[in-house]
């Protein structure tokens, strides 16, 4: 791959979504690079890796955490990334941006909304998102310890430097032990990965 490389946002499949990627994989010229098992022991996500074309890669995520597959694209030229994202939205109808941030904002039950919170985060688009750094950022600030866990792993996916602050006071601060452990690390990795310090 080049030095300079694009992706697009991860698109969340429906529960059909493996068996939607397999009846692509048979119906288009895709040819499979790699393929990982899930492995939670390990902490591994199954992912299956094709090239499309010279420079451009389509992954298939299938993610315990968030309980949700995905498919993303990452590639050399962004004019060819774009075009062929464009082709998978209409081919696999992942769940639009709206329906993501509704699901996750009209959700008040604590059991469930952890759920959407991680979802939001595997959705969220690769850009700053106002509105999704907000709800994100509101969960992490959320009285129940489970939701604020769900928000801090939520915001690794899209893994925008404006979550550090919050992410810093959650690391200093909380109450769980655990939950500033795992906020360190979530902000931590976003320094390394965005060159911030």
């Amino acid at each position: 791959m080049a030095d300079k490389s694009y992706e697009s946002r991860r698109m969340i499949l429906g529960e059909n979504g493996y068996e939607l990627i397999e009846e692509y994989e048979a119906a288009v010229p895709i040819k499979r690079v790699r393929e990982t098992s899930t492995d939670l022991s390990r902490g591994i996500m199954g992912e299956i890796v094709w090239e499309v074309v010279p420079g451009l890669y389509m992954f298939y995520h299938q993610d315990p955490l968030a309980g949700s597959s995905y498919l993303s694209l990452v590639g050399d030229d962004r004019e060819t990334l774009d075009e062929f994202a464009r082709t998978l939205e209409t081919d696999f109808g992942p769940l639009p941006l709206d329906s993501i941030l509704n699901d996750a904002t009209s959700e008040h039950d604590p059991d469930r909304l952890p759920h959407f919170l991680l979802q939001a985060g595997v959705g969220a688009p690769i850009e700053f998102d106002e509105r999704f750094f907000n709800l994100l950022k509101s969960g992490m600030r959320h009285r129940d310890e489970i939701v604020r866990t769900a928000a801090t792993r939520a915001a690794a996916y899209p893994a925008w430097v404006e979550f550090l602050p919050e992410l810093d006071t959650i690391a200093a601060s909380d109450n769980d032990t655990e939950l500033r452990r795992e906020a360190a690390e979530v902000a931590s990795t976003i320094r390394r990965d965005r060159g911030v310090s």
